[in-house]
């Protein structure tokens, strides 16, 4: 019964959104609208919820022993709280002046921050990967440089036909490539749904 009631409400919804997105029928758009999407969204809630106590349990046992690094648990406790009240109990709640203040002045230069550290590390790996070890790595790095220099106003001085080159590359190669494996990715989400509703996959259920 454990395995058999979540199995059999997962192949029931699952077949009615289904139903629903491909034929126009009022009353199962209705049941739909007005139970299934509410649902998602209090499952949703509940699940960001859980996640946010799980941070707080185990960041507060980290500053509680006084691990290494706890300092940083300790400056997590603090944005999070200060956040969370700020966006509880402010007037405007997420649009308060003073909630954006901090936003902008903390979250956002942070954010900032660490974007710029890791493009240091992406071009740090980009730099140990273009290397003209085989055919492939050779292309890699020739459409590479090609596409960073056509992109580039200094490159487009140096060599005024490579943002033509570039453009070929992005909407030719790469475009294409991109489509492709949306493509796999989109078939692959489908048909591991589809295993999930007819119960044939029940991993999920632990």
């Amino acid at each position: 019964m454990k395995i058999k009631l979540p199995l059999a409400i997962c192949c029931i919804t699952g077949f009615l959104v289904i139903i629903n997105s491909f034929f126009i029928i009022p009353e199962m758009d209705h049941a739909v609208t007005r139970y299934l999407q509410p649902s998602i969204q209090i499952s949703s809630a509940w699940t960001f919820a859980l996640g946010a106590i799980n941070i707080m349990r185990q960041h507060w046992a980290k500053v509680a022993r006084k691990s290494k690094d706890w300092f940083f648990s300790a400056s997590l406790l603090v944005t999070f709280v200060l956040f969370l009240a700020m966006g509880l109990f402010l007037e405007g709640h997420q649009q308060n002046p003073l909630y954006q203040q901090w936003l902008d002045a903390v979250a956002n230069s942070i954010t900032s921050t660490v974007m710029a550290t890791l493009a240091v590390y992406v071009a740090s790996a980009a730099f140990r990967a273009f290397r003209m070890r085989s055919l492939d790595s050779t292309m890699l790095l020739v459409s590479a440089v090609i596409v960073m220099v056509g992109t580039v106003p200094l490159g487009q001085m140096i060599a005024p036909s490579t943002p033509a080159m570039s453009r070929w590359l992005i909407d030719m190669i790469n475009t294409p490539a991109l489509r492709a494996m949306g493509m796999g990715v989109t078939i692959g989400g489908v048909t591991q749904s589809l295993r999930n509703i007819l119960g044939i996959d029940s991993s999920y259920l632990g």
